[in-house]
């Protein structure tokens, strides 16, 4: 059923309240160990990531602030090795981290020849536990190269598989076009990829077409192409424009935001609640194995419950949300009292409203849909009386033509003989003889029980009986 205007600007009014909630919630929930620093720079530092001795959960977790850049700046620090690679934003719910990443860059002079300051590989080299997201692309910017990446995956079933490599092209002549494009990377002077999930480095090379190819061809020795470049890049981070492209990634884009996944450890979730004592997720979270390519890689996440939020990392750290009180003034239930519970709400809805669909607001109730169940109930009752009246009637005529076969049956065998013989019979019929009901004789056989004592002592007494009968009778 569709949503009217009204309904519709509703539910966006909720959504929006969630979102402020949010926002609200993880600025006062903490997010650091007690007396650890909270950031670096502009970048919050998050548990179990932390900087400084008893402030993180593991070794990969722990953060340098290098005080010399401007502002101060994020890197993963390790007592055996040693990562430059930048941090610049850190993620609980997708167990994400966010880095700045050099570009490769392969330069000729207008003469065609190689420059070798002006060139340099990339490579990307994280700590244990670290993988690179499936959420980067992988590019080449330039007129007549190929761009190629190596990486390793660890943790596969064949060894020979854990090296990984491909490549993309990226073409510059005329017979593509006069003009590179600007809204599209199609290998004509942009060329793209994907990459694999799980790769835990990456170094990235860029090759030149064959020279003849190169010298002979104007795009290659004009002053705007003569650097090409290959590197990887987070979904939605990079767009070709053509000549803007060229320039930036020269000038001001030296280096592009790359998305990693990380987890504690190496167990699944499964493995990691047997041991109490090392289990990360505390109160109000729950355990999200890491997985590439839809399988368990091993390590998990920490995510707070629906309904909480905070760090779920640190103890008391998911707190519930009062969706009651999320904006000052406002009423998630709209017509009706809001009810907040552990993490969620309800309402109770005013007279004439109730509850929608998704049980999450008060909506003024349908008067039509009200009068049909009125009308269906009254009809559904009135049935139910009729069936009661007809079964009495049916038990009532039953009961009434029974009655009647009884006495034609007693008529036909003699029993209105039987009666009149016994009234003449000097003494009340009470004390000289007795007629069986089938109730009595139910009562005298104990409910029929085909017992060997009670069928001889039933038996002898009717015997008797019979007799004292038949002795009166002339």
């Amino acid at each position: 059923m569709a949503l009217v205007p009204a309904e519709r600007l509703l539910i966006m009014h909720l959504a929006l309240v969630v979102i402020l909630l949010v926002a609200a919630a993880q600025s006062q929930t903490p997010q650091v160990k007690p007396n650890c620093p909270e950031r670096c720079g502009d970048i919050p530092i998050p548990y179990p990531f932390g900087i400084g001795a008893d402030c993180y959960l593991r070794p990969e977790f722990n953060i340098t602030c290098d005080q010399s850049t401007t502002p101060p700046s994020p890197k993963f620090s390790n007592s055996t090795f040693t990562f430059p690679t930048r941090i610049t934003n850190f993620s609980h719910a997708q167990g994400e981290l966010q880095v700045m990443q050099s570009v490769a860059r392969e330069c000729y002079d207008q003469g065609g020849w190689y420059m070798y300051n002006m060139s340099s590989n990339s490579t990307l080299e994280l700590p244990p536990s670290y993988i690179i997201s499936y959420k980067n692309n992988f590019f080449a910017v330039g007129c007549n190269s190929v761009a190629v990446y190596q990486g390793y995956q660890g943790k596969v079933p064949d060894p020979k598989e854990s090296y990984k490599g491909g490549y993309t092209v990226s073409l510059c002549q005329d017979a593509l076009g006069t003009a590179l494009p600007t809204d599209s990377c199609n290998g004509f002077g942009c060329g793209q990829n994907a990459i694999p999930s799980g790769l835990q480095n990456m170094s990235v090379e860029l090759y030149t077409l064959d020279s003849v190819i190169r010298n002979y061809n104007h795009w290659n020795i004009e002053p705007d192409y003569l650097c090409s470049y290959g590197f990887i890049v987070q979904d939605g981070n990079f767009t070709f424009s053509g000549n803007t492209s060229f320039e930036e990634l020269n000038t001001t884009r030296r280096q592009l935001p790359v998305v990693v996944n990380w987890a504690i450890g190496e167990e699944t979730c499964d493995a990691a609640k047997k041991n109490r004592q090392t289990y990360t997720c505390r109160e109000h979270s729950e355990c999200v194995d890491r997985t590439i390519n839809g399988t368990s890689s091993g390590g998990y996440t920490c995510r707070c419950m629906t309904g909480f939020n905070g760090n779920p990392y640190l103890s008391d750290g998911c707190q519930d949300i009062d969706e009651c009180l999320l904006v000052p003034n406002s009423n998630p239930c709209n017509k009706g009292k809001c009810i907040n519970l552990p993490g969620t709400y309800t309402c109770t809805c005013d007279s004439g409203y109730i509850l929608n669909e998704n049980k999450t607001t008060c909506v003024q109730g349908n008067k039509g849909k009200n009068t049909i169940l009125k009308v269906s109930l009254g009809i559904s009752i009135s049935m139910f009386v009729l069936l009661v009246g007809i079964f009495w009637l049916y038990c009532g005529m039953k009961k009434r033509k029974f009655k009647q076969l009884k006495e034609k049956y007693f008529k036909e065998n003699g029993g209105e003989k039987l009666r009149e013989k016994l009234a003449s019979h000097k003494g009340s019929v009470e004390t000289t003889a007795r007629i069986f009901t089938a109730t009595d004789l139910k009562l005298a056989t104990n409910n029929y029980i085909e017992m060997e004592s009670s069928v001889k002592e039933v038996t002898e007494q009717f015997t008797k009986e019979c007799f004292r009968i038949i002795k009166w009778l002339p």
